[in-house]
């Protein structure tokens, strides 16, 4: 074997270990970040952060707020952003109640926004990230994210439907994003 050759496979080796770390990473990502808030404020999505361990104290530090489409379109790109803000100049925040909710679309007063918010399509899975953490430090935690869609209804208005864990099942249930006309895959039922 080629000098050439026997280096190049190895240097392929490697690159193929980088590449399925980094995805298996950031699929377990997810799963690890604390749940944020998905609301449905008359069909617009309204973001908060939880508090399930009651940890927060009565207020959080906000440093931005990301909404980015569900899947990238290939494992080179990035998800596209739909709307994004960031509390200027880097590395201040506002400190803000977890129960306070930010509509999509409207950020606070002293937030520079990234990216305008975009209309949201119904069906379409779209991931929310608050960059945020416990006042008091007692959490080291500087993440809140959760999966969503909007989908009509009945009556012709829009709601805000986030996507569940299954307890039993332990997954999430993704199918509460599927429009009606698509086929869901019996494991997902």
């Amino acid at each position: 074997m080629s000098y050439f050759r026997r280096h190049y496979s190895s240097l392929w080796s490697y690159a193929l270990i980088l590449s399925v770390s980094a995805f298996t990473t950031s699929c377990f990502a997810m799963s690890r970040m604390p749940p944020a808030q998905v609301i449905d404020s008359n069909g617009i999505p309204c973001f908060a952060v939880t508090d399930e361990a009651g940890t927060h104290q009565g207020k959080i530090q906000l440093f931005g707020l990301s909404v980015t489409e569900g899947k990238s379109t290939n494992w080179q790109t990035l998800p596209k952003e739909k709307w994004a803000f960031i509390i200027e100049p880097q590395g201040n925040s506002i400190e803000t109640s977890p129960q306070n909710c930010i509509r999509y679309g409207e950020a606070p007063v002293t937030a520079k926004v990234r990216q305008d918010a975009l209309p949201l399509q119904p069906y379409h899975l779209y991931v929310v990230f608050i960059e945020a953490r416990p006042i008091d430090g007692a959490v080291a935690q500087l993440g809140y994210g959760a999966e969503f869609c909007v989908k009509p209804t009945s009556d012709g208005k829009v709601m805000v439907q986030m996507v569940p864990w299954d307890l039993t099942k332990k997954r999430w249930r993704y199918e509460v994003c599927t429009s009606p006309q698509k086929e869901v895959h019996p494991s997902l039922k």
